[in-house]
């Protein structure tokens, strides 16, 4: 594999928000071109994070690899609620569509998705609600429904936190909508949301609407090829959603790694990282035609 350059972003405005622009980055590969761009979204259990979270030695790969890579920005929970947060993501996909050769100069508007954790989540929906369909998902400890036991009573894992009180959690909110929320600030409104059990009352008005934004097995059966990297002893996502999707999803690779971390790819001198987002370029390079 040709080493790339150090990789350089053009940034661009897609759309607003409530006067709040949602930017998208792109960094476009110089060696080896596969015309085709991973869109990637950012995790945070939908409440903090931005589109820049992804360590640089990972996107190098994919670029080295040939692959051209956009970031988009998606409006934050709970100042945003989960309706508009997907709708503002299929809207940045469709600008992609209509400008990716025109105004980006790519050689094709063809496309993956790729998200870690949260943004694992809104790829699945995104991808089974649009008719424009990704060639691929890259879901790196992801879940693809808001039933999860665990998502819906105290976490055991967060409870091991500092306690937080509501109101201490609930300063962090912002009057209008919010597209980086610094993990140093937001996640302890995710910490909280999670040691309370009222996650999903932030994402929805109503949590009874879960189900709308849950795949059932139908649904994960009209899912493009999957690669799921996910750790067994998960304190965050559990493992067995992967489980599921690798068993629903008709193409699906589920690489196991072994660690207890949620997201085992943070840590740069751990090899678990780097060892499986090279073996997801393998993967890529067996199911996509050239």
């Amino acid at each position: 594999m040709t080493t790339q350059p150090r990789a350089e972003a053009v940034s661009f405005t897609i759309s607003s928000i409530q006067s709040v622009p949602l930017e998208g980055k792109l960094f476009r590969s110089g060696v080896n071109r596969k015309g085709k761009t991973i869109v990637y979204l950012h995790g945070g259990g939908l409440l903090y994070g931005d589109k820049n979270d992804l360590p640089e030695p990972y996107l190098n790969l994919f670029l080295s690899a040939g692959y051209d890579f956009l970031t988009m920005d998606y409006p934050l929970a709970p100042e945003t609620k989960l309706p508009d947060i997907l709708a503002n993501i299929q809207y940045g996909l469709q600008w992609f569509q209509s400008h990716a050769v025109s105004d980006l100069s790519l050689d094709s508007a063809d496309y993956l998705l790729f998200g870690r954790s949260a943004g694992a989540y809104l790829a699945f929906l995104t991808a089974s609600r649009i008719t424009f369909k990704p060639a691929a998902i890259i879901s790196f400890y992801g879940y693809h429904t808001l039933h999860e036991a665990s998502f819906r009573t105290p976490s055991r894992h967060y409870l091991a936190y500092q306690r937080l009180a509501k109101a201490e959690a609930e300063r962090l909110l912002s009057p209008v909508p919010i597209v980086n929320g610094e993990k140093e600030l937001r996640f302890a409104l995710y910490v909280y949301a999670r040691q309370s059990g009222t996650w999903l009352s932030y994402l929805l008005d109503d949590i009874k609407e879960a189900n709308n934004y849950s795949l059932n097995d139908a649904q994960l059966a009209t899912l493009p090829p999957t690669y799921l990297a996910s750790a067994n002893d998960d304190p965050d996502v559990p493992y067995h959603l992967s489980e599921r999707l690798s068993q629903k999803i008709p193409s699906a690779k589920l690489n196991t790694i072994g660690s207890e971390e949620h997201d085992f790819d943070r840590d740069l001198s751990n090899p678990l990282g780097i060892e499986a987002y090279h073996d997801v370029i393998v993967w890529l390079d067996e199911i996509l035609p050239d």
